[in-house]
């Protein structure tokens, strides 16, 4: 039903577009885990490869994947304004930038892996070579993605990610360790075409929906006809927002590295750190989806006084998640050290409940930053959003943990504390611009001025 079934700007509102999306980034974690998992059981260095692998083909894939997801707004202001026809057309743009990228990711199989791993390092080119076969799917999944998530109609893809979780199952099952006299066993290699395959699968899914004569004759899901203009702008915003990810990810390179030469227990905590991080990282990534289309939606119907409700209800939907985690912290933190640090001695099992503590501040300020993120976003405001994200980064990752590893010896709570700086920055410098943006809307409409057709104030 959209964005129409409940109060605008309400919590419950939020939590109907933003929940499905939540519980997809957890079905796409979890399918991750479950490659591990039976990577892990097929041979230990499989697996490490394939970790190594796939950190360095996401950056690729999601600094462009965010470009090709861009047409989230477009579907989203079209869909607030009333155009409902003219919804498929920013989607199909962005189905062309996939299409493009195909050129981008075959040189980065057959060329980039060559020059990023040498001998002794096959496996890892393996795994990499078929992520990048396949990558241009995964841009085109973003963008078909778009199409229902800028309507608030989230559901259909929480639903077709489960199905696709159960498909990489079995397929991982059956291409990692083979069936004897019918598939042969191939390891690292199975792991990747069946991730590779699950992926292809849901992005075949949704095609076939998105194209259907319904959605063709209400949504004009049938104007698939390269919009040279149209083309240009969504690539235009969304190509900010994939260079700041980039970059964000060249200072975190810093942070661990930085980790590990101070010592052995401090890469360990940070290893943990960052896994618990990744574990729950779908949440503010579910968050911004959801915080994109209704803030979307809003511009197009030229209802920006609402806009701030958003903002509130999603920083309600935060602080309640840490209040619940942190009265569950003493079971959490028991499966914490079962799960990373069973059997060991010493001072870092003792640090796991800290440690657990700075995983929650740090969900929390990124579920804050991200809600920001978002709100610029949907007023295209990439640009800056990749000036202060870059800076952010560097100033407050970067340039912090490189003082410290010539100036001085923290131990490892400081330092993962110090990681807090990140969102916590960044989120103080996109407030100060989205409060701009929001007082200048308020103050514009109070004085009774005209809007251009993009819904934001002339």
């Amino acid at each position: 039903m959209g964005l129409t079934r409940y109060p605008a700007a309400s919590l419950r509102e939020l939590l109907s577009i933003s929940l499905p999306l939540m519980l997809t980034g957890l079905s796409f974690m979890s399918m991750v885990f479950v490659d591990r998992l039976f990577l892990a059981a097929y041979h230990l260095d499989a697996m490490t490869a394939a970790v190594n692998a796939s950190v360095i083909g996401l950056t690729l894939i999601c600094g462009l994947g965010i470009i090709a997801s861009i047409a989230e707004v477009f579907v989203g202001r079209r869909f607030g304004a009333g155009d409902e026809k003219g919804i498929g057309a920013p989607v199909w743009q962005m189905l062309w930038f996939s299409l493009f990228s195909t050129l981008i990711f075959l040189l980065a199989a057959f060329y980039g892996t060559k020059l990023l791993f040498g001998e002794g390092r096959e496996l890892d080119a393996i795994y990499l070579k078929w992520m990048m076969i396949f990558a241009p799917f995964c841009l085109a999944y973003q963008a078909i993605a778009a199409f229902y998530i800028g309507q608030g109609k989230t559901k259909i893809i929480a639903w077709v990610a489960l199905v696709t979780n159960g498909v990489n199952f079995f397929l991982d099952y059956l291409l990692i360790f083979g069936v004897e006299g019918w598939i042969p066993e191939l390891g690292i290699t199975g792991a990747a075409i069946a991730t590779c395959v699950g992926n292809l699968f849901q992005t075949v899914i949704l095609f076939a929906l998105f194209i259907r004569k319904k959605n063709r004759d209400r949504f004009g899901t049938g104007q698939w006809k390269l919009d040279p203009p149209l083309f240009k702008e969504g690539v235009t915003i969304g190509l900010p927002a994939g260079f700041s990810i980039a970059l964000e990810l060249m200072g975190w390179s810093i942070f661990y590295e930085v980790m590990k030469r101070l010592s052995d227990n401090h890469i360990i905590l940070a290893g943990i750190f960052q896994s618990l991080l990744m574990l729950l990282f779908f949440i503010p990534d579910g968050l911004q989806k959801g915080v994109i289309a209704i803030v979307a939606n809003y511009i197009g119907e030229k209802r920006e006084e609402v806009i701030p409700k958003v903002l509130r209800s999603s920083f309600i939907f935060i602080f309640i998640l840490f209040a619940v985690a942190l009265l569950t912290s003493p079971l959490t933190v028991v499966w914490i050290r079962h799960g990373f640090l069973e059997g060991q001695e010493g001072t870092l099992p003792s640090l796991i409940y800290s440690a657990w503590l700075a995983v929650l501040f740090y969900i929390t300020f990124e579920g804050i930053r991200v809600s920001f993120i978002a709100l610029l976003t949907a007023y295209k405001e990439t640009r800056f959003i990749l000036l202060t994200g870059a800076s952010s980064a560097w100033l407050f990752i970067a340039l912090p943990f490189t003082l410290l590893l010539t100036l001085t010896h923290p131990s490892e709570i400081t330092a993962l504390l110090l990681a807090l700086l990140f969102p916590f920055g960044h989120s103080l410098l996109l407030y100060i611009r989205a409060r701009t943006l929001l007082v200048a809307g308020d103050g514009k409409r109070a004085e009774g001025v005209s809007e251009d057709n993009t819904g934001i104030v002339a």
